[in-house]
């Protein structure tokens, strides 16, 4: 919780750790591990993790085992330079831009299947009532 002062900005944090253990570098290397748990939550918003509709607790650890592997398959595509290689002319330095070069792939793929394949989209549709030309 910061407290600003008219002539320069104060940080104030709580910790249960004793006088002797706290120090500067101690809390420089406390806080930034605490960096990646943000990251980790936000990045979970990304990926569907509190976009479930189910009733029974079965159902939800499911859901939050796929959540997990799709964060851990974009994750490591993003440390490895997977989705780089072929999705992307930058650096993907964030977990978002790894998702959207993830995106680019499936959107990529999807139409160039959809563009071989009109026929098979085609009848499809058909099955539901629509026309698609």
């Amino acid at each position: 919780m910061p407290l600003v002062s008219s002539k320069r900005r104060r940080w104030i944090t709580f910790t249960n750790a004793s006088d002797n253990q706290v120090s500067a570098a101690w809390v420089a290397q406390t806080y930034s591990a605490r960096n990646w748990v943000e990251v980790f939550y936000r990045s979970q918003g990304l990926v569907g993790f509190e976009e479930y509709q189910v009733r029974d607790a079965l159902s939800m650890k499911r859901h939050w085992v796929l959540v997990f592997i799709a964060y851990t398959f974009i994750l490591w595509h993003q440390l490895t330079g997977g989705f780089r290689r072929r999705w992307a002319t930058k650096p993907l330095q964030t977990f978002a831009e790894a998702l959207e070069a993830f995106r680019t792939a499936v959107e990529f793929r999807l139409v160039r299947w959809l563009n071989e394949h009109v026929d098979v989209f085609a009848s499809h549709r058909a099955k539901f009532g629509y026309i698609w030309a």
